[in-house]
This record gives structure tokens, sequence and C-alpha cells, in this order.
């Protein structure tokens, strides 16, 4: 954590060097990523990533604290606590601390704090007075918060950690004072490194209440720096040295953080020591016990040379994350979850100097994250560092945006949303918890990954989940309670009476995040999941459910193309809409939507969505202006005989006119008028029921029988929503649900 030196192979403390590989590669990415991505009109339209393998977006970046020159906000840390409001909704706890004084052991300045109680988007509690450090920050299970801090005391004895614990949800707080007990055979080095370890990121309890953290520090008796968990048994009251990861001291490593996998094991990545050794990776199968030698993180990016202060999650969806920094700060992911196959690389953040090829100026390349749901992750970082804050004028910020790291599948339902609505349903014998109020039914569906954010139920019971209609399900995904050997399946059907047999069966497994199983498409209302095995069903953390036939943009990356559609301009996944006096969501009663906004006089917005040829086809979606001043259009594409592509059906809708019009090929020709107008920022329904011959247009409750197609066309293969021509501009569209059968 805030280091501006790096350590040699002898363990003393030198300057950074420079060097010419990190200078090349300063340069190559010296570039400021802009606080949010605007939209670009494209000169040729482009792809959506394919919806059937993982994929990345970035949220748009926001500055959590951002002071007046000359005042000073540096490695930040964040911390994330399951909370619940008023209705019984997961609302996430958000703790952010920063430095507010020099990257010294002497500092005495106390770190700045603010908490989120909404989930991370904004920070109104100030409690600089805690004098808590939220970079190893969790609730117990015995409801206590915890907190050790970065820099221990130096004491005759050796270094002792101050643990931060509160019994009041963080009201007050109390300091607990321990003595770190080195490994057999070791003592921590006074001199080399003051006061001989630092406590680092990331702190994890065990399913016997052991809490394990992550340090780093120097051996007297070793040559290189050591990496290594640290852990308590009674809340803090005693510390010792549980395992260290570069154990036979091979190789030097610092700044550890550590994960769970997919498959159960933990994983660290650490800085390497020499710097030339860049990020390092090595995986524990007894819980940090014992590791294996750290070897070089493998990834398509040199960017991972020479880096500094990684941290890695891994998110509810089994997608690990990992972000780092120097210079500039990134991020990549592993999409089977393990760290085996490193990639979708993003640049997060970069103002490194253009002028200056020193890496460290700019921002410190500190990185914090944590998991916010199913498929998205909070990361923070600043953009000066007290050594690199001169070039611009001391002028300090934390800042702040989602990562959004996704699975394969495009038809993921809002489950979430929906029970929030009270469009869904769950009922379940849930054993209640007082000091864990997200133990509940809802904790089946609330994107978290916790234990106590669960439906956790009584032995042999079920839990029944009862959606808002009918899905053709072909996609499952379930995490049962984590951590401990667990079987159930999951039973489908459409009217909660008739149970088809198990779609999905899970013997004795031993889950860190959900199993995902494709099933043969299967209509259902109700999703029923039951024990199954010797292994008991305790809990079911997490669920979620995929349509078959239907676009709902809820696993597609923020601020990219949907997945799947292709040719796309002035297109995106979004997850914000202008708000009209009352908070909402993007999409139709869920988080995301598709967007067309047509800005530009030179372009349109367009996207299209492909599908296998056929004569008849059924087409039904959600559309909602906010922007109306031209109409949108809709096309049903086809091809005639000789395999030539023709815009079958080309619809124009205007909201405003009413008016319904069709293109021949030559003219616009009226279909007739809606009723009233489609009043902004209100969903309308609309439904395309058409074949090689004719069709139906229904808005609605309006149908219009529509003309004879253009073009003569034999089959039907693909769907388009574009805005009304080149020239206009200004009309803004949302897209949700789009179900083409």
């Amino acid at each position: 954590m805030k280091r501006r030196s790096t350590t040699s192979g002898e363990g003393a403390i030198v300057k950074f060097r420079r060097t010419s590989t990190l200078v090349a590669t300063a340069a190559a990415v010296a570039l400021v990523v802009p606080a949010s991505i605007p939209m670009r009109a494209q000169a040729q339209p482009i792809d959506g990533q394919p919806g059937d393998r993982a994929a990345i977006g970035l949220g748009n970046m926001f500055y959590p604290f951002s002071p007046a020159p000359g005042l000073q906000a540096s490695f930040p840390h964040l911390a994330l606590i399951d909370q619940v409001n008023r209705t019984g909704q997961r609302t996430p706890e958000v703790w952010l601390s920063f430095s507010q004084g020099p990257d010294a052991v002497t500092n005495t300045v106390p770190s700045g704090v603010l908490v989120s109680r909404d989930g991370g988007a904004t920070y109104t509690d100030r409690r600089d007075d805690s004098g808590v450090e939220t970079l190893a920050m969790m609730r117990r299970s015995n409801g206590e918060y915890i907190a050790p801090k970065f820099i221990p005391e130096w004491t005759d004895r050796g270094p002792a950690v101050i643990t931060k614990v509160s019994a009041d949800r963080g009201a007050t707080w109390q300091e607990r004072r321990a003595v770190v007990t080195p490994p057999p055979g070791k003592t921590f080095a006074s001199t080399g490194f003051d006061r001989g370890i630092r406590v680092h990121k990331n702190i994890m309890e065990l399913p016997d209440g052991r809490l394990i953290v992550g340090a780093y520090g120097k051996f007297t008796e070793d040559q290189r720096w050591s990496a290594m968990l640290i852990t308590s048994t009674d809340g803090g009251s005693s510390w010792s040295v549980w395992g260290v990861i570069n154990g036979d001291n091979s190789v030097g490593a610092s700044e550890p953080s550590f994960s769970r996998t997919v498959d159960g094991r933990l994983i660290a990545v650490l800085r390497g020591s020499p710097e030339s050794a860049g990020l390092m990776q090595a995986y524990s199968s007894d819980d940090g016990r014992t590791w294996t030698t750290p070897t070089r993180l493998q990834a398509p990016t040199p960017t991972v040379n020479g880096a500094v202060e990684p941290s890695v999650v891994l998110q509810p969806n089994g997608q690990l994350v990992l972000a780092y920094g120097r210079p500039g700060n990134h991020a990549l992911v592993s999409a089977s979850g393990n760290g085996d196959d490193w990639g979708n690389y993003q640049l997060l953040q970069n103002n490194v100097p253009p002028r200056n090829a020193e890496p460290t100026w700019g921002s410190s390349a500190n990185m914090t994250m944590v998991p916010l749901d199913g498929n998205r992750s909070l990361v923070a970082g600043d953009t000066c560092a007290p050594w690199g804050c001169q070039p611009y004028n001391e002028t300090y910020a934390i800042w702040a945006r989602q990562i959004d790291a996704v699975g394969p599948g495009t038809g993921k339902l809002d489950l979430t949303t929906m029970l929030a609505e009270g469009r869904a349903r769950i009922t379940a014998d849930v054993l209640t918890d007082p000091l864990f109020p997200q133990t509940s039914a809802a904790g089946a569906v609330d994107g978290s990954s916790d234990k106590h954010a669960a439906a956790r139920i009584r032995p042999g019971s079920s839990v029944v989940v009862e959606l808002d209609q009918v899905y053709r399900l072909n996609k499952l995904g379930l995490l049962m309670a984590p951590g401990v050997k667990q079987s159930a399946n999951i039973q489908l059907s459409t009217d909660g009476r008739a149970w088809g047999k198990p779609e999905v069966k899970l013997r004795d497994r031993v889950d860190s995040a959900l199993a995902y199983t494709e099933i043969q498409p299967t209509e259902a209302k109700f999703i029923k999941i039951g024990p199954d095995g010797d292994a008991p069903l305790d809990a079911v953390t997490e669920l979620e459910a995929y349509a078959a036939d239907t676009d709902t943009f809820e696993n597609d990356p923020v601020n990219a193309p949907p997945r799947g559609w292709v040719r796309n301009s002035l297109a995106q996944v979004v997850d914000t809409a202008p708000q009209t006096g009352t908070p909402r969501t993007a999409g139709f009663g869920s988080r995301r939507a598709l967007r067309l906004l047509d800005f530009a006089t030179d372009d349109i917005a367009t996207a299209q969505r492909a599908f296998p040829a056929r004569q008849q086809v059924s087409i039904d979606y959600q559309m909602m202006g906010v922007n109306r001043q031209t109409g949108t259009i809709v096309t049903v594409k086809g091809t005639d005989a000789s395999g030539r592509s023709v815009d079958a059906y080309h619809f124009l809708i205007d909201p405003i006119s009413r008016e319904i019009r069709q293109y021949d090929g030559r003219a616009w020709n009226s279909l007739g008028q809606l009723p009233a107008p489609i009043n902004p920022n209100v969903w309308a329904a609309v439904q395309i029921t058409a074949d090689t011959a004719g069709g139906t247009l229904k808005i609605g409750d309006t149908s219009f029988t529509t003309r004879p197609p253009t073009g003569a066309p034999t089959a039907l293969n693909a769907l388009a929503f574009s805005s009304a021509g080149t020239s206009p501009k200004g009309s803004s569209f949302y897209f949700d649900n789009v179900r083409i059968r």
C-alpha cells in the first residue's frame, strides 16, 4: 500500500528505478481516460461482443471526494458491508478511507473516512473521527465490525497490530492491540523496513470464525520480502502469521491481495520484488496455510510488468476481477474464475504527465475494489500521490467507477428488481438472524454471495421463486451455502403445482460462486430449489435465471454495444436514465436497457439483431422515448429468392404525432394513428407478427394491419432499431425485453 519505493533483492528500501521497460510502458499508456465515456458516432458501425462468452464494460468515472487544490487525498481503500433498507432490500454500505498526509510511517494526520449508505453511489457521511482504515474491514458473524490498521506499533516484542472494532455498526469504535507472532524460527526485522510489517488488503472469515488478513514485511532471517496472511481467532486480541505466500523466499513479494477462486482455492496476487518481477500469483488449497511457489502472472498486456498494489475480487457470477497500477490503473478478468486465463484488459485511468516518463507521478497506482452485485465491482483510485501531484498543482481527488464483468448469456432476468417491485414472490421457510436482516427470502436474489445475505432455510425445506410471467428458461445459476458441502436440485413449473423432472442436480458441491447449468428451453413461471443427495441444502445464497429468446440486456456490459447485436452505431446498453423527479431504473422494471441516442447530423443511431431465417416471426419488446423530437424506426429484414438482403417491413413510429407509417421502397404510407401520444418517459409495448406476405403491428392496445412487405422476401432473418434518418437529431429511445420467436 501507498509506497513510492520498491524493494531490492537485499530487502533495502531504494528509490523507484527508471528502466527502459517502464519508460516504454509509461509512454504507451500515457493518455487520460475521461471522467465519463461519451458516445461517439461510428464512421463504421461496430458489432457487439459475442453473447456466448465473458465480456467487460466500464461505468462512467465519478469522484467520491474531490477537495480544493492543496488538500491531500490519496491511497483509497474500500470496504463493503451488506445492509438492507426499510423495505428489506439489499442496500450495501460502502466505507471509503484515504490518506490525508505524507506517505511516511511518521504520518499523524488521521485518515479521511466517507460512508455511502446507498451502495456506493453517494458518500454523505464523513467519519474521520472513527480513526478506521478500510483496507481490511468486514463484519464478522457475531455482528462486530473489524478493521486492522495498515501500520503497526513497534514494541520490544515486535510489531503490534492495532485493530479497530465496533459493536454498533460503526457508530463507535474501540481499539485492540496485539503483537504478531512470527512463524517458528523467524523474527520480524526492525531495520530495513520500519515497524517490521504492514497489514494489507482483504480480510476473510473462515467457517470456524478464524480471521485471515493479507500482510507483508521482512524477516531478519530472510534476504527478500515476504507476503503473508496473518490470523486471529479472537477478533484481533491476538495475531499470528498463518501462512507465508512466498514461503521459501526464492522470490520476493509484497502487497498481497487474495480471494477465493471458483474451484474453492485461495489465489493471491502479489507485487513482485524486484520490480522487474512484475505481478505474481500463488494458490493455496488449505485456506492460506501453505502456498504454491509464486509465479509471474501471465496476461496479454505489458502493464503487469512492474505493476503494484493489486486488488483481486471474485464476483458472485464467478468472474475473477483484478485491478492494479503503475503507471496508471488497469483491470483484467479471469473468465474461468481461477486466475488461469487473464484477459479482457481495460485501462481504468491514467494521468501520468505526458512529458514526464516517471511512472510514479500522477496517480499513486494504488487500487481498491469490492464486489457490488452479481456482475459488478466498484473500483477506486486516486489522481495524485503526495510525491507526484505538482504537475497538477496539488489537486487531489479520489475517483471511482464500476467494472462490469459479465459471463456468457444475454437473457438474464433481473430478479432483484422484479422482487423489489412486487412482480415476483419467494416462498421459503427462512431461519432469520437478528444480527443480519439480509438473511431473508430476498437474500436469494439480492446479488450478494456473502453467507449472511441468503435465504437460509430449515432442513429439508425448499425455496420457490414465482416469476412475473412465463419465460422459456435455458440457463440457471445457483449458489448454495458457500464454503460448505451442499446438494440441491432445481425443478420448473408453469403453475406451481405440476413440477417437471429436476432440470439441475448439484451433488456434494462446495461452491464459492454461482454454478451455471444450461438446460433445454423450458417454459416456466415457478422455480423450486430443494434438497437432493447426502449433503444438506442449508441456504440459497444466490439464484439467476436466463430466458432463451429474450434480450434483457441485464447481462450485457454497460456503455457498450449490446452483445449479439451487429452494425451498432450510437447504440449502447445503459443502466442510467434521465431522472424525472423520482429515482428510476433504465430498463422496463429492470436495471438495464438498450439506448439509441441520435445526437449526430451525419449518422443514424442503429442496432441490428439477426435471428435464424424463417418465413414467419413474432417480435415483441418494450419501448420508451426520452427525447422524442423525431420518431423511431423498426425494421424486419429478410432475403429474397436470390439471397439479396431486403428491408421487408420498415415502420416509423412517431410518438408525438401518433402517426404510424410503413415504407414501401418509394414512399412512406400511413397505417393509421394511435389514439393518444406516447408520453415521454413512459414504456409502451410493441408487437410485430409478420410473415413473407403480411402482418400486424401492435402498439399498446392498438393494432395496425401492415402493407405487403417490400422486396419480395422469401425469408425473414433480422430485426433492426434505428433513429428517423441521418439529418434529424436529438432523439433518445430505450428498448428492453426484446423477444423474437
